[in-house]
């Protein structure tokens, strides 16, 4: 017995020794210059963002203000950039400012404290035209629900015939037209609207391991019948980013380490660097990119009368909920009216709702009665 209890007093102190804080060292990379900006074929403005790092424990970046930004390109041309009001740390250029194919650009970065950074030339290469997006309907396994949804699965194909492109980029924006569940008696302009998102992601494809300077059915998104984003008419705008090596590299490494699960065999994240430095000191560490693509764009819509008649799509309403239903004449009490909504749902004659919720007859709460400029009725 006295062996098995000195034992157990010997593994714990074994474990409190090797038990330590651990403390990551970070300083060198704390207060770090971070320089993002873009600039393409397509007509601006265009803009740029000037941050430096922060220590884990704090939640947003220092942003750097009273920068001299410009963007120089090989012939001799400079472009100013502004600050932008409100948006501390960003600087804007003109709206006609336009990137040139075939012509090199780089970024001058003039921080207060007189130390310049810059990039190398970039040139802007012929944007590659997206030959096609389609979809086909999939079931898909659903986390939140634990089940296989079955939607939309959006693909794209796009080549570049003269086999110089190889590394893509791709972001999108959807759009679609929804209807609440209840009619608002004298607001017909409320019950249809229309809502849009953008994911932050930047989708990443290369066909350098290929013969051909090709990719087909190249995954988009994947639309579940369980929103109602195909309900009545759905749009998605994919815009196609033509990349040099470095900066796929760049948003490919970035992505990894964004994906990562957080076990023991990750990939240890490591400091990003792009293409900018300090032209006095190019060992200094700069993170960020001065990303100069041609780009490309095409839109789709899909309509619910695409699909097969039993395709079943939810609303996105079904948790809304009378508090009363009543019929014709039935109405009770003043007392009841001003505690709740009126609605009536012309679809079934004669029948009044009532519900606090205005989302349930009032579009407006999550979209705009506006229709886009490029909505195709």
């Amino acid at each position: 017995m006295k062996i098995i209890i000195f034992t157990i007093i010997l593994i714990s102190i074994m474990l409190q020794a090797c038990v330590e804080p651990f403390e990551p060292d970070i300083d060198k990379y704390e207060n770090i210059l971070v320089i993002d900006g873009l600039i393409t074929n397509n007509p601006g403005p265009y803009q740029v963002k000037v941050t430096r790092s922060y220590p884990y424990n704090k939640n947003h970046p220092e942003m750097v203000e009273n920068a001299i930004i410009k963007i120089i390109d090989n012939r001799e041309n400079e472009y100013p950039l502004n600050k932008v009001l409100n948006k501390l740390g960003t600087y804007e250029t003109d709206s006609n400012f336009q990137a040139q194919v075939g012509t090199g650009y780089k970024l001058q970065v003039i921080t207060p404290d007189n130390n310049i950074y810059e990039c190398d030339f970039e040139t802007i290469n012929n944007p590659v035209e997206i030959d096609t997006i389609y979809y086909s309907l999939q079931y898909k396994f659903n986390v939140e629900e634990e089940t296989n949804i079955i939607g939309a699965q959006l693909y794209l194909d796009t080549h570049d015939p003269n086999n110089n492109t190889r590394y893509y980029a791709w972001e999108y924006e959807e759009t679609w037209k929804f209807g609440v569940r209840y009619h608002w008696a004298g607001h017909v302009d409320r019950y249809y609207c229309y809502r849009s998102f953008k994911p932050k992601e930047l989708l990443l494809g290369t066909s350098d391991n290929l013969i051909n300077d090709e990719i087909r059915r190249f995954p988009l998104t994947f639309i579940g019948a369980n929103t109602p984003k195909l309900k009545i008419k759905y749009s998605i705008l994919v815009k196609q980013y033509s990349l040099s090596q470095k900066a796929y590299q760049y948003f490919n490494y970035l992505k990894s380490v964004n994906e990562s699960g957080g076990s023991l065999f990750d990939k240890t994240p490591t400091s990003v660097y792009g293409n900018m430095y300090n032209i006095n000191n190019p060992n200094e560490p700069v993170l960020g990119l001065f990303q100069v693509s041609g780009v490309s764009k095409k839109r789709i819509f899909i309509e619910k009368s695409d699909f097969d008649e039993y395709f079943y799509v939810e609303s996105g309403f079904g948790w809304c909920k009378d508090e009363y239903s009543l019929i014709g004449d039935s109405l009770k009490t003043d007392s009841l009216l001003k505690r709740a909504f009126i609605i009536i749902d012309t679809s079934f004659t004669g029948d009044i709702h009532f519900t606090r919720d205005s989302a349930c007859f009032d579009c407006t709460k999550n979209g705009t009665n506006i229709v886009p400029d490029f909505w195709e009725d």
